[in-house]
């Protein structure tokens, strides 16, 4: 079954559960993982405080699950690295 989701490319989903480690967002349905090191440069204390369910995110995927061991596709995500670039850093 071919992947909808691409490793590297930005989408933006919606965030449809908060956990203490992440957010959980899903594009086209396929289900993601934004986890809390990986959303804001700067260091998030209570991560209820800067997201809700149901709000649009902007992310670059970084990596596929492996179908072997999730035969489901999902991702995991990066809101950070897309504001390093956003202030012009290219190192993340």
């Amino acid at each position: 079954m071919p992947r909808s989701i691409v490793v590297g490319n930005v989408y933006e989903g919606i965030v449809t559960r908060i956990k203490p480690y992440g957010l959980f967002v899903e594009v086209d349905g396929v289900p993601g993982l934004i986890r809390i090191p990986e959303i804001s440069l700067e260091p998030i204390e209570d991560i209820f405080k800067v997201a809700e369910i149901g709000k649009r995110v902007r992310f670059q995927v970084l990596n596929l699950n492996d179908p072997v061991q999730r035969p489901h596709e999902q991702f995991n995500g990066s809101m950070k690295i897309l504001l390093y670039r956003q202030n012009g850093e290219t190192e993340v």
